[in-house]
């Protein structure tokens, strides 16, 4: 019986941008996927549509349940 299991990398952008604090590519070679480290949402469409999930209040991408008002007012600025 095979007993491995996949274990998933995080790979973490270096980058001074807020967003990228709360994000990590689930493949570095496709930069738009990206995965929340709060809730585990996967967005396509790169840190401004991260940012948006974090933020909420966009028609185009679900909000972040984990988020705080902390982290969105990050987003913002």
């Amino acid at each position: 019986m095979d007993c491995t299991s996949e274990i998933e990398v995080k790979k973490k952008a270096k980058s001074n941008d807020p967003g990228r604090k709360y994000e990590y590519w689930l493949d570095e070679n496709d930069k738009n996927k990206i995965k929340c480290d709060l809730c585990g949402f996967v967005t396509n469409g790169g840190i401004k549509r991260q940012k948006e999930h974090l933020v909420g209040g966009f028609s185009d991408v679900k909000k972040c349940p984990k988020t705080t008002k902390e982290i969105a007012e990050e987003m913002l600025t």
